[in-house]
């Protein structure tokens, strides 16, 4: 007969009995569990906590490695008003929570993943959505609860303006937040926006938060970048490095703006799909680059911007603006260039409308203000000015033109 020892029969007793817990949370209890009730219980508690209908198709627990709980073919009904019928669908979410504080009775979500989903915002009036998520995510997860990860893989997301005929579509999207300890949080994912891809990367710590969470102050970093079709390609970012918070009401930020952009024209048309199917952009036949930095500080609803070491085209270039965003978009500009050169292509013909169009979007009726703007000196062909001001006011829609002075070959 094997003799142990009384360390090693220690050990194997250790080992049989947690062999036995496994075996036995893994497919014993899963069979004594009602997926039907529980399926119905989750449809109620989601229903009431985002305030939109919520279905699920089926649940799933499992205890194998750690508690699993899978929601599949869920359904979040849309708001009345919007044009579509689902605000989202998702073939599936897997919550997986703590093992050893599952077992002290305690509920702590380790992993959130979210697979498949279908995300479908409406601007349903000016700066209204359908969705309202940040006012109700909070209600799915009390205090006694914490989700350091939340994971999004092989999603959708459409999104159509108020009036507009273009709809923007991100496709494959994967994305990955980690919330630490003390406040911390890091995220980062991809997604192809008109069949060019984009990285995104964020990195914070939360400063300060009251009791209720409704005040709050985090230091972040953030980036999105456009990769090349070619890896040799060079990449083009805008990031924003500072602090964004709020305090009672009003939201704040002040903090750096950094852009390195090769084709201003390029970054219009994705993110006006209106403008660029009207080819209203092609006024900038060639390309436009930008680069540096942009000093931000925004609090309520005053606002002020100034430029740091940035260029267009490689020519140093200024701005100053004051904005406020109350009753009405009302702003003061002021802005200074080197030298700006203009291109033409061949046989190309910009027609009235486009014009009509064009300025409709960058004069939009419920903005108003002053812009002062005055070039060193302009290139157009083989036609050269200087000392270029222009200076003038907008007012419903209408831009009047206050001063315009050039120099020309030693007229003014």
């Amino acid at each position: 007969m094997i003799q142990f020892s009384k360390k090693a029969r220690y050990t194997l007793m250790v080992t049989v009995a947690l062999l036995a817990s496994v075996l036995l949370s893994t497919f014993i209890v899963p069979l004594f569990i009602d997926h039907e009730s529980f399926r119905k219980e989750a449809e109620k508690e989601l229903t009431a906590s985002l305030g939109y209908e919520v279905t699920v198709r089926s649940s799933k627990v499992s205890f194998l490695f750690h508690p699993t709980i899978t929601l599949s073919g869920i359904v979040i009904r849309n708001a009345q008003e919007a044009l579509a019928d689902k605000l989202m669908t998702a073939n599936a979410a897997v919550i997986n929570f703590g093992f050893l504080a599952f077992l002290q009775g305690e509920l702590y979500v380790s992993q959130v993943m979210l697979e498949e989903a279908y995300i479908e915002i409406e601007e349903l009036q000016e700066g209204q959505h359908n969705i309202q998520f940040p006012d109700k995510i909070r209600g799915l997860f009390p205090e006694r609860f914490s989700t350091p990860r939340v994971i999004m893989k092989g999603g959708r997301i459409h999104y159509t303006p108020f009036k507009s005929r273009g709809m923007y579509e991100l496709n494959a999207v994967e994305a990955a937040l980690n919330m630490g300890e003390e406040g911390t949080l890091m995220l980062d994912g991809s997604f192809y926006l008109s069949q060019q891809h984009f990285t995104f990367t964020a990195e914070g710590q939360q400063k300060t938060s009251d009791s209720l969470g409704q005040d709050f102050a985090l230091q972040m970093k953030a980036q999105i970048a456009r990769n090349g079709k070619d890896p040799a390609d060079v990449k083009e970012s805008i990031g924003y490095e500072g602090v964004i918070g709020r305090e009672g009401e009003k939201f704040y930020a002040k903090g750096q703006g950094a852009f390195a952009i090769n084709d201003i024209k390029n970054w219009l048309n994705l993110t006006d799909l209106a403008a660029a199917e009207d080819h209203l952009y092609d006024v900038l036949s060639n390309k436009h680059s930008i680069n540096g930095g942009l000093e931000v500080n925004y609090r309520g609803h005053l606002m002020s911007v100034a430029t740091e070491k940035m260029t267009l085209n490689n020519q140093p270039l200024t701005i100053e603006g004051q904005f406020s965003f109350a009753d009405a978009v009302k702003f003061r500009i002021a802005s200074s260039l080197a030298k700006l050169e203009i291109q033409t292509k061949e046989n190309t013909e910009y027609t009235a409308d486009q014009i009509k169009l064009l300025m409709q979007k960058m004069l939009p009726h419920y903005v108003e203000g002053e812009l002062n703007i005055s070039i060193d000196e302009i290139v157009y062909g083989d036609v050269k000015a200087t000392n270029a001001k222009l200076g003038g006011s907008l007012t419903e829609g209408e831009f009047v033109i206050n001063q315009a002075t050039v120099h020309m070959a030693g007229d003014t």
